[in-house]
């Protein structure tokens, strides 16, 4: 057996290579924020989305309580700062209850 040209690498640089190479970085951003917003919500928000997306940046969370939406869209900035914190980056430019 021949000896190893270069040491091993650890597998989560070879990953964050791939990711980069990929160029899937941005996907996986939305679809963390996407997850925070399950997570961040809590249980009696999360109860009343229907379902959330991202796009370009823009966070879209459809809301099935009229009253329920209001509440959330007057509070869309703390909303999107706290989302942001738990992805760790500014993944999230506005988020739009529909």
């Amino acid at each position: 057996m021949a000896p190893r040209s270069t040491p091993p690498k650890r597998l989560g640089s070879v990953l964050q290579g791939l990711i980069d190479q990929l160029g899937i970085r941005g996907k996986l951003k939305e679809a963390s924020a996407v997850d925070a917003w399950y997570e961040v919500a809590g249980p009696s928000v999360a109860a009343v989305t229907d379902s959330a997306w991202m796009s370009q940046g823009r966070l879209f969370v459809k809301i099935n309580s009229p009253t329920w939406r209001h509440e959330l869209n007057l509070q869309r900035e703390e909303w999107k700062e706290r989302i942001n914190k738990q992805v760790g980056s500014e993944a999230v430019r506005e988020i739009v209850f529909r």
